[in-house]
């Protein structure tokens, strides 16, 4: 009977992911690191924590005046941490701005903006307009008060102990940024 109850035991914790303390001191850091280099502007060195996961999203962050207002306030919390295949698995809550209206907003001023433009016959090189488009970025994302908590699981490979990575999922981009993928999908939802 004591052999069964073991047995039941041992296959709960496989099958649960039981992570060491050291597993968490390696999340744990990582994500600090992260989260600090994010909050102090140097987003080569948040890069260097990074790869991409999924082909359609952007792992890298460009130092910008708009990502120095995004992420000046940003927040985290470890809820749990599991290992699921070769990663190391953060359930976390990331607290941030709220960007959704910031986003939408954005995208129906610049639509204007171009239709206008059209309308006047004018021609604008491909760096005009997405300087046109941080400006009213800009302004949308300057605006906004509200905060927003968001839900996601960090994926970090350790098959390097020395130099574990985060990996970049739609996911955690969305997170990052206060609800970016979610503006995106409801504005194709719209057209």
């Amino acid at each position: 009977m004591k052999k069964v109850i073991a047995l039941l035991f041992v296959l709960v914790l496989l099958f649960t992911g039981c992570v060491s303390g050291s597993d968490k001191k390696t999340v744990n850091s990582v994500l600090d690191q992260y989260f600090s280099c994010l909050k102090s502007r140097e987003y080569e060195k948040a890069n260097q924590l990074v790869v991409q996961a999924d082909e359609n999203i952007i792992f890298s962050i460009e130092a910008s005046a708009v990502n120095d207002l995004i992420f000046k306030d940003i927040k985290y919390e470890i809820w749990k941490i599991y290992s699921k295949d070769k990663y190391l698995v953060a359930e976390t809550v990331v607290t941030q701005i709220s960007l959704k209206s910031a986003y939408i907003d954005t995208v129906k001023e610049y639509a204007e903006y171009v239709e206008e433009a059209k309308n006047q016959n004018k021609i604008f090189t491909e760096q005009a307009l997405k300087e046109k488009w941080d400006e009213i970025f800009y302004k949308h994302v300057a605006s906004v008060k509200e905060k927003s908590v968001f839900k996601c699981d960090i994926y970090i490979n350790v098959e390097d102990k020395n130099s574990p990575q985060i990996l970049m999922t739609a996911d955690f981009r969305n997170c990052l940024f206060g609800g970016e993928l979610d503006a995106i999908n409801m504005l194709n939802q719209m057209k």
